[in-house]
């Protein structure tokens, strides 16, 4: 009965666990490169309670010279322990968990549903939901998946960070960035500032913004330019900037999505597109893009929730991609 009604939401004050124990339990579902960053990010202030859910074929340390490396940007050393890693992903945990206050979603958008799925046992009533992921739709998604979980609130994200793993457990930090977490209500703002909350003062400074498909379009349109390009011609960001060629496909599939996201009566956060790409350029020089990643160790990519999404996108709205459908057919070649 008192599990039930902790579950119970209050429109009159945020979710708080407990103030007298000021550590947060945050839990990252994904522990890929940005996963991996997020989460040795986190594991630094006493504050944090740091969960990794991974994969099942995720290698766990093995002793206790074994834990998490960041270099780059970050250059930080974890210690086994203090990150709980719980490799169980795609499937749920089958040990016992505690809730989490924040959980965020880091991984390909094909995985949404599995992951959402092992993200069940860590959900209850006053759990705030992000995903951070690439492409739309995921925030739908993974609210059907934890409907039964009832959480406070899911939430889409965006962040700018760049990363790469170079070694099992070994990730490169190759980029700074804001991380953003959209609200479009009263009710989700108030969320969103809880969940901004615990990660700023756990380590990653983050903040809430408001408007879920500005956000969402405005990181869309970015790597629908970047993304397949650096696949494409097999370059990193930095690489693409002083590619005459590849910067200019890049820019004007940029303009293209930015075309679609004005047709949609959608407001991108930046007011040129291609400037925009360029600055991320510049700023993420030596990151190799999850894309190029991907296609560099035969993985699938997020080609379809990525340069996809803007293609379907336009096809309604009646805007032309030329730029946006060679990339896209060029991706799926590359497989």
């Amino acid at each position: 009965m008192m599990r039930a009604a902790s579950r119970k939401k209050s429109s009159a004050s945020p979710p708080e666990r407990s103030v007298a124990s000021p550590r947060k339990h945050i839990v990252i579902v994904g522990a890929g490169a940005m996963g991996t960053l997020f989460a040795a990010l986190l594991s630094k202030s006493r504050r944090a309670e740091v969960t990794l859910v991974a994969k099942n074929n995720y290698a766990p340390p093995s002793s206790g010279r074994d834990g998490v490396t960041v270099s780059g940007k970050t250059r930080l050393q974890i210690p086994a322990g203090k990150i709980k890693i719980v490799s169980s992903f795609p499937s749920s945990p089958k040990a016992k968990t505690s809730p989490a206050d924040v959980a965020v979603i880091l991984v390909k958008s094909s995985d949404t549903r599995s992951a959402a799925t092992a993200l069940l046992p860590f959900v209850d009533g006053k759990t705030v939901v992000v995903t951070f992921q690439n492409g739309l739709g995921n925030v739908e998604a993974v609210k059907e998946i934890l409907d039964p979980a009832r959480p406070a609130a899911v939430l889409s994200g965006a962040t700018t960070h760049g990363a790469r793993i170079r070694f099992p457990r070994v990730v490169e930090h190759t980029g700074n960035g804001e991380t953003l977490i959209a609200y479009d209500s009263a009710q989700e703002k108030k969320y969103a500032l809880v969940a901004a909350r615990i990660l700023a003062s756990s380590g990653l400074a983050t903040r809430p913004r408001k408007d879920s498909a500005s956000i969402l379009w405005s990181k869309l349109v970015v790597n629908a330019a970047i993304n397949p390009v650096g696949a494409v011609f097999s370059q990193t960001n930095g690489e693409i900037l002083k590619n005459d060629f590849a910067l200019k496909i890049a820019l004007s599939a940029a303009f293209e999505a930015a075309s679609v996201a004005r047709a949609l009566g959608i407001k991108l956060l930046y007011p040129s597109a291609e400037n925009k790409v360029k600055s991320v350029l510049a700023a993420t020089s030596s990151n190799r893009n999850s894309m190029l990643q991907d296609v560099s160790a035969g993985r699938p990519t997020e080609i379809e929730a990525i340069n996809g999404s803007v293609i379907r996108a336009a096809r309604r709205v009646g805007v032309k991609t030329p730029y946006n459908r060679v990339l896209y057919s060029s991706v799926k070649i590359c497989l």
